[in-house]
């Protein structure tokens, strides 16, 4: 008689049933190409996530490089930039050649071969055309169908998270090239 009781609560009349054929929950936000134009709904969201430079662009195998701040009016260390103005530097980056002297120079070694056989992965014309294409782009030329920025995100087109702050204390973009993400 003493102990806690709740008191049960009625469900709405008439029950509302949800068509899961047209139902997204939140969680259906991630992930999103590089490639495709946001939606309003996605703007919007970028917009309110603040990233705090430098900004780390990772991979599930792979930590790809840091963005710094270049890409808006300062690049100082520290400064707050919006999920959505990183995105479009990506964007942008993808769709663009490799400009070698001030791009692919700045790489580790790792990294370049790591870039190589993304731009192999992604090339779909003859095998001896891409060797003869990145010959020529490592010589500082231009070649189309040569690499892309995309190959430098190492063919990384989805878009799987921002972190504000993770455990590292850095923020991060996390890029895959599936839309199913596996670690």
């Amino acid at each position: 008689p003493h102990s806690p009781h709740i008191d049960s609560i009625p469900l709405p009349s008439p029950i509302t049933v949800i068509n899961m054929s047209t139902y997204q929950p939140a969680t259906d936000f991630y992930p999103f190409s590089i490639f495709t134009s946001l939606t309003s709904m996605q703007q919007t969201v970028l917009q309110s996530i603040q990233l705090r430079s430098p900004v780390h662009v990772h991979t599930p195998m792979a930590h790809i490089g840091t963005l710094h701040g270049s890409f808006t009016s300062t690049s100082t260390p520290g400064r707050y930039i919006t999920a959505l103005n990183a995105f479009l530097f990506l964007q942008s980056l993808a769709a663009s050649p490799l400009d070698s002297p001030t791009v692919f120079s700045r790489l580790s070694s790792d990294m370049k071969v790591r870039v190589r056989a993304a731009f192999y992965r992604r090339n779909t014309i003859s095998p001896s055309f891409c060797t003869l294409a990145w010959e020529r782009f490592i010589s500082g030329q231009h070649v189309a169908g040569g690499p892309l920025g995309i190959d430098v995100l190492l063919g990384s087109s989805k878009v799987w998270g921002f972190e504000s702050f993770s455990l590292t204390g850095y923020s991060v973009i996390h890029l895959t090239n599936s839309d199913s993400f596996s670690a």
